[in-house]
């Protein structure tokens, strides 16, 4: 366990909650270093509670090249949640995905 006395019953501080986090993602990578894993990547996500607070990250061994997965959470049915991300790949596919425009009278540009 990355935490000291992980069984107490009262509430750890979220520091201590995120070097748990942390020192496990450093622990994976030093298990992949040592075992000379240098191809492809590894992805995490990791959520850590004591009931009070929580912690969560997501990782990914060659970020920024690689994000790492989505944090995504709902609390909609599995078929709204289908449709969302469908409209969002559709959405992707698009020429213009990612293209921000910004409107306004010629005399606000600088």
């Amino acid at each position: 366990a990355q935490l000291d006395d992980p069984g107490r019953a009262t509430p750890f501080d979220v520091s201590e909650l995120e070097f748990a986090v942390l020192r496990t993602i450093a622990i994976l990578k030093e298990l992949g270093a040592a075992e000379g894993i240098t191809e492809g990547f590894s992805t995490c996500n990791f959520a850590l509670t004591d009931g009070k607070s929580v912690v969560i990250t997501r990782y990914c061994d060659k970020a920024p090249d690689i994000p790492p997965p989505s944090l995504y959470y709902t609390f909609r049915g599995v078929s709204e949640i289908r449709d969302s991300l469908r409209a969002d790949a559709d959405a992707r596919l698009r020429p213009d995905y990612g293209v921000e425009t910004k409107r306004g009278a010629a005399a606000d540009a600088p």
